[in-house]
């Protein structure tokens, strides 16, 4: 396959390789990148926001250039009863606020409130499907307020959706398996949970009241007791995570 270049001479990526990419992911944190960097060409937005869907509630499986915080304010709110979710289990397809709110109702909504919040101000979502069903979605976003989503975009939007889901079982437990339930300190267990809503070491430190050294010792305890070799595999990690526990008495 070639390859454009830009002005610079730089070597282009091609969307077609782009979306293989994506469907190619292996792990949450590489699936998230993948679809970012795709989303920065279809749209010009490299936001990535992806989410497992049970029993129609949004559960974070990875992320990618989202603001700090907007991920923990859409959990704890607009989370817990998210429209779009309610339209993509009846009918699959991809979702943008004006084309779903209509351009009025648009800017009266939650979702358009959450999203000037931080410096954001439309988005769109498709389903990610396994087996026929909506087993999760991606969510995208934009801060160009003069620049709406094209047919052209959500139609690759479309495209970029039937790649994660390619992606999708890969990353999720098998038939009669369960999410695995993460036993941790309290302590571990928040800092855990920041990360898996995609803060960083210092967005952490700040929510939870430590000093950022702290948090990237918590960090590496984290690794050493998953056996994992950074971040970006515990992030991967803890993804997978249904739940953190107390540890056992015995343990």
């Amino acid at each position: 396959m070639s390859f454009s270049e830009d002005a610079s001479g730089r070597t282009l990526r091609s969307t077609a390789d782009l979306l293989m990419s994506v469907a190619e992911a292996v792990t949450p944190q590489t699936l998230s990148e993948a679809c970012g960097a795709a989303l920065a060409r279809i749209t010009g937005s490299g936001i990535v926001g992806i989410y497992l869907v049970d029993a129609g509630r949004p559960h974070l499986l990875g992320s990618t250039n989202v603001p700090m915080g907007l991920l923990g304010e859409y959990r704890t709110g607009l989370g817990v009863s998210d429209p779009y979710l309610e339209r993509l289990s009846e009918a699959p397809g991809v979702l943008d606020g004006h084309g779903f709110y209509g351009t009025h109702g648009w800017r009266q909504s939650r979702s358009y409130e959450l999203l000037r919040g931080w410096g954001l101000c439309s988005n769109m979502c498709g389903p990610l499907l396994r087996e026929g069903e909506v087993a999760g979605v991606l969510y995208t976003a934009t801060d160009r307020d003069d620049r709406p989503y094209t047919a052209r975009m959500k139609h690759n939007m479309a495209l970029l959706c039937r790649a994660a889901s390619v992606a999708l079982p890969r990353l999720l437990p098998t038939a009669g398996e369960t999410e695995p339930e993460m036993r941790l300190p309290p302590r571990q267990a928040e800092v855990a949970a920041l990360i898996r809503q995609g803060f960083s070491n210092k967005a952490v430190a700040r929510e939870l009241g430590l000093s950022e050294h702290t948090v990237k010792e918590y960090v590496a305890i984290l690794c050493r007791r998953f056996s994992v070799r950074n971040r970006t595999q515990l992030g991967a990690l803890i993804a997978q995570a249904s739940s953190f526990a107390p540890p056992r008495p015995d343990a």
